[in-house]
């Protein structure tokens, strides 16, 4: 490990082929399939809370919890979310020694996107972000899906394109040896998606600067080969 004094938060994010269209049903029936999902990776991840004027209604706008296994909607909060739903909507953890968030914006009538953040990473080992993303790729069609660390750490080299991070899901075919630096290739072949995982380093340190020097120079070499997309392929709308 390097002697760096790095502030890390993990990221997710991606673009799913997925209409909302203003459809305040389909916003809240994404937002419950990740909120099940991300409590399987960390289990302080239990609710998700709108926004308030001030941390004292934030904390008691509780729009969904899991409780005794299944996520439920408070009917109340859900009224104000149908008032205030947008092109934009963010959700935070009702947290605030576990403070996570995610937002999803509608881009297009078919393209939605999902970003993910959480200050607590310890649980987000490879195996359970690769789980996560086959049960997403089971789901819909995925643009891509990037895992990497933002906040006081070694910025992405590309900022107009996904980051590679930890790992990243792209649409492309991939043989063992046609990312080289990478540590691993996992192909995903099912009736929505086909494409493959790539993951810079089986164990990414993200207090080491040289885990994001490795994972640099695999996006260099993916965008070298026309093989990492540009964001403005999918933000169409904002």
């Amino acid at each position: 490990m390097t002697d760096v004094n790095y502030s890390p938060v993990i990221k997710l994010e991606g673009f799913l082929s997925k209409k909302l269209n203003d459809n305040k049903e389909e916003a809240i029936d994404l937002f419950s399939f990740f909120l099940q999902e991300l409590n399987k990776v960390e289990k302080d991840i239990t609710k998700w809370n709108m926004q308030g004027e001030s941390l004292e209604e934030a904390l008691k706008l509780t729009l969904m919890e899991i409780k005794d296994g299944e996520v439920v909607i408070d009917k109340e909060v859900l009224g104000k979310f149908s008032e205030e739903y947008g092109v934009v909507t963010e959700l935070w953890s009702g947290n605030i020694k576990h403070s996570a968030s995610i937002s999803i914006v509608d881009h297009t009538d078919e393209i939605v996107s999902f970003a993910i953040r959480d200050r607590v990473f310890e649980q987000y080992k490879n195996a359970a972000i690769v789980n996560l993303m086959q049960v997403v790729l089971s789901k819909w069609h995925v643009h891509y899906f990037s895992v990497y660390f933002g906040g006081d750490v070694p910025e992405p080299i590309f900022p107009d394109r996904p980051a590679v991070g930890t790992m990243i899901y792209l649409p492309v075919e991939l043989e063992e040896n046609d990312v080289t630096g990478a540590d691993a290739i996992i192909n995903i072949k099912n009736d929505i998606n086909t494409g493959a995982i790539i993951i810079p380093l089986n164990y990414f340190d993200p207090m080491d600067k040289k885990s994001y020097t490795i994972s640099n120079d695999v996006a260099v070499e993916l965008a070298a080969k026309n093989l990492l997309p540009y964001y403005s392929k999918f933000a169409k709308k904002i």
